[in-house]
Formats: C-alpha cells, sequence, structure tokens
C-alpha cells in the first residue's frame, strides 16, 4: 500500500498500465470546484476536467494541456467535479459535475452530466444523478454510474444508455456513501461503500456479475449490494476503482470514517481479495 502524500505523482499514474508512468502538474479546479478529474485518451495522453472546462495533454509526461471545450457559463464554479470517462475509441467524453461545488446543493448543479465531442465546443447536458461520485462505460452506449444520498447513509448504481437519455437503477440498498465504480474486461461491475455511517463496512467492494447485471436492465428489477454482489475486499475507502492491463484492480482512498489520512492506493487480486503489500 502506497502513499501518495510521499511519492511523486507518477504512482497515480502507472498502475493503470496504458501509459508509461508520468510526473505531470495537472491544472488547477476551477474556482468554486473541489478538484481536477482525468482520464486517458486512447493514444496515452490525459484529459482533464477542471469543473469548467476541459483541456488535453500536449503529448505524454507534459504539463501543458490545451483547451477543447467547456461547460455552459453559468455552471462556472458549480461544479465539483466527479469524473470525466473517455468514450470508447476516443470520439467522445462524458463529464460528471459532482454534486455542485460552490452552488451545492442548488440543481441542476448537483448531478448533472454532460457529454462533449472529441471535436470540442460547449458540453451538451444529456442527465441529471445527484451526488454521483464515479462512472465507467461497459458498451459505447452504455454508462454506468455510482450515485449516493446527502446523508450518505445510501448509495446506488444507475446505467445511463446515451442514445435514448433513460435512467435506470441497477444495482440498489448499498448500505453508505458512493465509492468508486469500474467495469471489467468481462463486463463485470465492481463497485463498493466509500462510507459506512456506521463505521464497520467502508472500503467493502464487491462484483456484479455481466449476466446478472443484464438481468436486472431486462427485469427492471434493481440488484440488491449484499445478496446479489460477491465479496472482492474490503480496501482504503472502495475510491477511484481501475484495472491495470494484468487484471489486477487498483482502489483509491484513505481513512474516511476516521478522519485520518487520504491519498492512498492499494493493489488487490480481485479472485481472492488478497491485498498486494510488496
Amino acid at each position: 500500500m502506497l502513499s501518495l502524500a510521499t511519492v511523486t505523482i507518477e504512482i497515480l499514474f502507472s498502475p493503470v498500465s496504458k501509459v508509461l508512468a508520468q510526473n505531470v502538474t495537472l491544472p488547477p479546479p476551477e474556482s468554486g470546484s473541489f478538484s481536477t478529474a482525468f482520464d486517458f485518451i486512447p493514444d496515452g495522453r490525459l484529459v482533464i476536467f477542471t469543473g469548467t472546462e476541459v483541456r488535453i495533454q500536449t503529448q505524454q509526461g507534459s504539463s501543458n494541456f490545451d483547451l477543447i471545450g467547456n461547460l455552459p457559463p453559468e455552471f462556472r464554479g458549480g461544479s465539483d467535479p466527479a469524473f470525466v470517462v473517455t468514450g470508447l475509441g476516443g470520439n467522445f467524453f462524458i463529464l460528471g459535475t459532482g454534486a455542485g461545488g460552490s452552488k451545492f446543493p442548488n440543481q441542476p448543479f448537483n448531478g448533472s452530466i454532460f457529454l462533449l465531442p472529441r471535436t470540442g465546443g460547449q458540453a451538451k447536458s444529456v442527465a441529471l444523478i445527484p451526488f454521483h461520485f464515479a462512472a465507467d462505460l461497459r458498451r459505447p452506449q452504455e454508462l454506468f454510474i455510482n450515485r449516493g444520498e446527502a446523508s450518505f447513509s445510501r448509495s446506488a448504481v444507475e446505467r445511463l444508455d446515451l442514445k435514448t437519455k433513460k435512467v435506470r437503477t441497477v444495482i440498489d440498498n448499498i448500505p453508505g456513501a458512493s465509492s468508486g465504480l469500474v467495469v471489467d474486461r468481462h463486463g463485470n461491475i465492481y463497485t463498493g461503500i466509500g462510507l459506512d455511517p456506521n463505521g464497520a463496512r467502508t472500503g467493502e467492494i464487491r462484483r456484479f456479475s455481466r449476466r446478472d447485471i443484464n438481468r436486472a436492465i431486462q427485469t427492471q428489477v434493481p440488484l440488491n449490494f449484499d445478496s446479489d454482489g460477491v465479496f472482492v475486499a474490503k480496501v482504503l475507502s472502495a475510491g477511484n476503482l481501475v484495472f491495470d492491463q494484468q487484471g489486477d484492480l487498483w482502489v483509491g482512498g484513505g481513512d474516511i470514517a476516521g478522519g485520518g489520512q487520504q491519498g492512498f492506493i492499494a493493489e488487490i487480486d480481485p479472485q481472492t481479495g488478497i491485498v498486494d503489500t510488496s
């Protein structure tokens, strides 16, 4: 387990195995926003979302980023950048504005999700899913989003059909705050409990099979986190889930419940749940 506070930022990029390790300074978040979200485009460069602007790295390893697009001007300072997800093939980006930045909890700032073509310009709203936290694509037009509630006591996973703009719940009754979400190469979904208000289950990650997810979509009956999910591991705060090319699962987070240190990452075997401590 590594602490991001004690190593260079290149550690953050290397587990993804999409590009060589990079030591990069990201542009700061927009005033009123809380962070800068990032993803990779197919050629290995970074795409970043500052809360208002979307920029692409000029070349791998560079801290220079070219502007390609932005949210509508009224959202300036009203975004808490939850994620930027690169469309399969790199033709578009999905932007999650989180819970609203300095304009929380007013809608549409809390929960607006936008689509920005690779050609750039002004992003267009495609859905409103309050308190969303993380997202990943399973198919070119199928996005899964982990979203929570203001109480941090319950969360769920929604499926957004980018073609029809319909939103349906596919995993429900997650007993705690929202966490990371990732789809593996087989179409299974991993998500977890970002914060258990009772303090016992923070960081718990479960796997939901492609078959069960498809059944939930067809029947419109959501899966239950406890009874339908397969326990994988209990690691950190189950945030920033990502697979590397070897199939290992990397988990970000920290001591959310205890108010302690943040900015850690851990590598786990998704089949055994064993945490690599080397």
